[in-house]
């Protein structure tokens, strides 16, 4: 049986889902969303659940300023998920990770004490895959790294655009899921241009020594597959890495940036189940790195 239990504190918002009868002290895997998603985005639960049922105690956080509102409709507060940048989702990992470790909030701290066995693994999606990677190079102790559709770069934008954008002071679109105008503020592009080497994916790849699993699908218009090619060669840099048991990258036949799925989640599909037995599997090898 798996149980659920809501945690917010100091503005992060996350689930923690365990196994009741599980055997022993269990590791941690942490779940970082993408750009315009939540925690509680489609898949995430789902994937969340079946790293549960697997003797893990999976977390998946919102970050602060994703701006949902209405997670079933999909609405965002406009005005928050405009201050959103790199930096402040990076804090909040950041953050949530020495929540778990310095067991300062009694609660959490009583929560995980009988449940946790002291390893923290990372996942995440799109841009949640590059802000575990940032993560995962700031921090000691990140045990392993399993990206789905990871982006290679934060920096995605045309010059023309970036122009633009600084002179308006904003960027502004049309959501399609939500159906509103968002706005990015020109301080998300300031961020970026502040932590040029902090943020730069392709350089930190070759110097982590965590085990990474990439999963991306060969549909993906999001994510080019020539973009997610660097990112695993990147990796493949290291001198210390065997590409058999440190960095694998697995291609999907005819899945798309979400594996196929839709929001709100109504079941699962043969590709998802892919990506969960293969997250599963990494997540519970042994091998030494």
């Amino acid at each position: 049986m798996i149980d659920l239990k809501y945690f917010n504190i100091n503005k992060l918002r996350f689930d923690i889902r365990y196994k009741t009868d599980a055997n022993g002290l269990m590791p941690i895997a942490i779940f970082l969303h993408g750009f315009k998603s939540f925690r509680n985005w489609g898949f995430i639960p789902y994937i969340c659940e079946v790293v549960a049922e697997n003797s893990f105690i999976s977390i998946n956080l919102d970050f602060e300023l994703n701006g949902i509102i209405n997670e079933n409709l999909v609405e965002f507060d406009t005005e928050l998920f405009a201050e959103n940048t790199v930096s402040r989702e990076l804090q909040n990992a950041i953050d949530l990770i020495s929540l778990i470790r310095n067991g300062a909030n009694k609660e959490l701290n009583f929560f995980l004490s009988e449940k946790w066995n002291g390893d923290i693994h990372l996942l995440g999606h799109s841009r949640g895959g590059g802000i575990a990677i940032l993560a995962a190079n700031q921090l000691n102790g990140i045990s392993k790294i399993g990206l789905l559709a990871p982006i290679g770069y934060f920096d995605r934008y045309t010059q023309r655009l970036k122009k633009q954008w600084m002179d308006n002071g904003f960027l502004e679109f049309k959501d399609l899921m939500s159906k509103q105008m968002l706005r990015m503020n020109s301080s998300y592009l300031i961020d970026l241009e502040n932590h040029k080497d902090d943020f730069n994916i392709l350089e930190i790849a070759p110097k982590l020594r965590n085990k990474v699993q990439i999963i991306h699908g060969e549909m993906d218009l999001s994510v080019p597959l020539k973009e997610v090619n660097e990112l695993y060669k990147s990796f493949l840099k290291n001198i210390d890495y065997n590409s058999k048991t440190n960095c694998n990258f697995v291609l999907l036949q005819k899945a798309n940036h979400l594996f196929n799925v839709q929001h709100p989640f109504e079941s699962s599909n043969s590709i998802l189940e892919d990506v969960c037995n293969l997250l599963v599997n990494f997540l519970k090898s042994n091998e030494e790195n």
